[in-house]
């Protein structure tokens, strides 16, 4: 009976309550209120709340426990209003959605609806699935894409930053300006990847110091006169410079842009015809540069033809040691201008040849035995070299004599040998080793032993020597001893008596 049927009010509400507490029992498998006494009983029933359902079983669903604990609310207002509205809830129970006594989260909402509909949900949570490994895949992608062009744009920064100092120091201030202001945050979509190397550039750009300009070569040297007024700087161009301190004057800046514009032209331009032509027609600068700048053109373009020169005759000096052997080279291989050519002709005349090189190449293409013959012929071509710069010298004769008695010159070799074993104050073993082989192959055997046996005090007496030293004396020891010792004596008429 509900607690209001005591106080004698009575309606739909009171019918709910007795089907709630039906259902209570039948749930708990006990009764709702236990007191034996009547009295104490509807005490108990207008006064008391049952115990809650899933305190006396935890199996009990909680939906269910929810519907039955309304249906018995003390309070008529908050149970069920009639007892269809009870059934509904107990049928939404039934069919796993929603009931009306509990407000259920959205999680909650979407379980109970994947329990209802399996399949739909399986393909769902695939779908979903699909769609997350996707969007992690992409996100990866993405990130390495990103990482990769980030790295790139690095790169190229540091591409610019080379360029930059090369504008710089080819006098090219529109190239500097231009890669300066490529790496500007607004040129690279909001990103600034600046670092100091731009900073420097800038404000080497924007300082107030000025260049004094005005040699052709790197500088070595600059001091400054003793009351400050005047510097005078010395340059590997073999010039010496004064300049005046005190003040930088507008002439002096016409000559230091004037000469900036010969740098950016002149290495790109044929002919100096082609680069007075060129500075004549150029607008860009004020008339007064345009004129000092012709003024420099002769001596720039004079130096840049030595440097070209300078380029194709060292190099050959340094393979071919010989003046002669260069100029044919230099005629053999036509440069591609003419003018080149000529200055390469020019500058070869007036090289000074390197007797030492001559003879230290010529040397290495000698010593060695068993040779072809076009190879000692090099070494007998660069010892007369060598000879002719210093013809008193006896290691370059020394070599001068190998290089006869490898290609079968005895006799000339033994007068050469001669000559640079009188000319060195301490006997050389190579001249004593190859004496001997020279007397033995002229028919002189005992001459040739005596210079053996002196070789062999002379190697005995001599001092501590590099190991290289060494084992090259003893390669000509082996092999005068070879000639001399074992080589038989042909006289030259066999038949004489």
């Amino acid at each position: 009976m509900a607690p209001e049927r005591f106080r004698g009010q009575c309606d739909a509400r009171s019918d709910v309550y007795g089907l709630g507490l039906t259902l209570y029992e039948l749930l708990a498998r006990r009764p709702a209120f236990d007191q034996a006494d009547r009295g104490e009983l509807i005490k108990q029933v207008t006064e008391a709340e049952p115990p809650p359902l899933r305190k006396l079983d935890r199996t009990i669903p909680r939906d269910l426990a929810t519907i039955v604990h309304k249906a018995i609310e003390h309070e008529p207002s908050h149970r069920y209003r009639t007892a269809d509205d009870l059934a509904e809830d107990l049928r939404r129970f039934i069919e796993d959605r929603p009931i009306a006594a509990r407000r259920i989260t959205a999680t909650e909402q979407v379980w109970r609806w994947c329990r209802r509909n399996p399949l739909a949900a399986g393909l769902s949570a695939s779908l979903v699935t699909t769609l997350v490994a996707g969007l992690v895949v992409v996100s990866v992608l993405f990130l390495r894409l990103r990482a990769e062009a980030e790295g790139a744009n690095r790169r190229l920064y540091g591409v610019r930053m080379n360029l930059v100092q090369r504008f710089w120091e080819d006098w090219d201030p529109d190239g500097f300006h231009q890669t300066l202001a490529e790496q500007l945050p607004e040129n690279q979509r909001g990103f600034d990847r600046r670092g100091w190397e731009w900073h420097y550039w800038q404000r080497k750009v924007g300082s107030s110091h000025t260049t004094l300009q005005g040699h052709t070569g790197p500088v070595s040297g600059v001091a400054f006169s003793p009351d400050g007024s005047r510097l005078a700087s010395a340059s590997y161009d073999n010039t010496v410079k004064v300049w005046d301190a005190r003040e930088v004057t507008p002439e002096l800046l016409v000559r230091d842009e004037a000469r900036g514009l010969i740098l950016l032209l002149v290495n790109r331009l044929a002919t100096e015809a082609d680069l007075r032509d060129r500075v004549a027609r150029d607008r860009t600068r004020s008339p007064a540069v345009r004129a000092a700048a012709l003024d420099m053109v002769s001596s720039f373009w004079a130096a840049r033809t030595r440097r070209r020169a300078e380029a194709i005759v060292g190099p050959l000096f340094a393979r071919l040691f010989v003046r002669d052997d260069v100029l044919a080279a230099i005629q053999a291989q036509p440069a591609a201008e003419p003018e080149i050519r000529a200055a390469c002709l020019e500058l070869a005349r007036t090289w000074t040849e390197s007797g030492e090189e001559c003879n230290n190449a010529g040397w290495d293409l000698v010593r060695e035995p068993g040779r072809p013959d076009a190879i000692y012929q090099r070494g007998l071509r660069l010892a007369k070299a060598a000879c002719r710069l210093e013809p008193d010298n006896g290691f370059w004769l020394k070599t001068l004599g190998v290089a006869q008695y490898r290609l079968g010159l005895v006799a000339e070799a033994l007068a050469t040998l001669t000559r640079s074993n009188t000319l060195n104050e301490e006997k050389q073993p190579v001249d004593l080793a190859f004496l001997a082989m020279a007397h033995q192959r002229l028919g002189q055997p005992a001459v040739a032993r005596a210079m053996l046996d002196r070789l062999r005090d002379v190697m005995r007496q001599r001092g501590s020597l590099a190991a290289s030293q060494v084992a090259e004396d003893l390669a000509f020891l082996a092999e005068a001893e070879a000639v001399v010792l074992y080589d038989p004596i042909i006289p030259a008429d066999p038949f004489a008596p």
